[in-house]
């Protein structure tokens, strides 16, 4: 998971420049703000549902955070494997672990480079009154997953401390779940148009340019 205000700028940058690495200008950004402003309280509602639906189903769950993750990837990581694999500990793969995510190393994986962010970055896109709307209902959802400080509207008063262990597992039965059936979370009611939103924000609706997922690039390096 990722709390709301970071995740909902990340795909509104997402969908309009159809990469993972690039964001769109201030300057375009402030002479739309009432489209950003519409996609995000439809945006807040898909996330709470979201969240919502996989904490309800009866199936082992392992809850783990965005902001653990790029700040403890390693433990977190290990914590993800044990719960994967269905070990308690994780001593044979400790040390691979470390030597991937180490700082020299972690760039040669293969991965792309994100786009530059930070943890509550995105909080000053949202206005005061923007804030207030989308915290309406969420409060409950943001307490379950550790991001109840969050609502507070100053990233300097955010508890930033990590979940217990660095993930949360929560006791479920082994039941099973189906996917892809039944309603869409994101309705048609709370779908964005994102060809007319970048027409209306002056973005270019034609080519895309050349994708920037690390395979094409390496392809474009030999």
């Amino acid at each position: 998971v990722r709390n709301p205000y970071d995740a909902i700028d990340s795909y509104f940058n997402l969908m309009m420049t159809r990469t993972h690495t690039t964001s769109v200008s201030e300057e375009v950004r402030a002479k739309n703000r009432a489209a950003f402003e519409e996609m995000a309280m439809k945006e807040i509602q898909v996330w709470r549902d979201f969240h919502e639906y996989w904490l309800a189903q009866e199936i082992p769950t392992l809850l783990v955070r965005y902001e653990d993750l790029t700040r403890h990837t390693d433990r977190v990581m290990a914590r993800v494997l044990e719960h994967a694999l269905d070990v308690d500990h994780m001593h044979f793969f400790c040390r691979r672990i470390e030597h991937c995510f180490a700082a020299e190393t972690i760039e040669k994986l293969g991965s792309y480079k994100p786009r530059s962010g930070g943890i509550g970055k995105a909080l000053k896109k949202y206005s005061p009154e923007l804030l207030q709307k989308l915290n309406v209902g969420i409060v409950d959802t943001m307490q379950k997953l550790g991001y109840g400080s969050f609502l507070v509207p100053n990233t300097e008063d955010w508890d930033l401390t990590p979940l217990p262990g660095y993930a949360t597992k929560l006791a479920r039965p082994r039941g099973t779940v189906i996917v892809n059936q039944g309603d869409l979370v994101r309705t048609n009611e709370l779908n964005t148009n994102w060809g007319q939103i970048r027409r209306q924000m002056g973005v270019t609706d034609g080519n895309p340019g050349p994708c920037q997922c690390w395979k094409c690039k390496q392809k474009e390096m030999n």
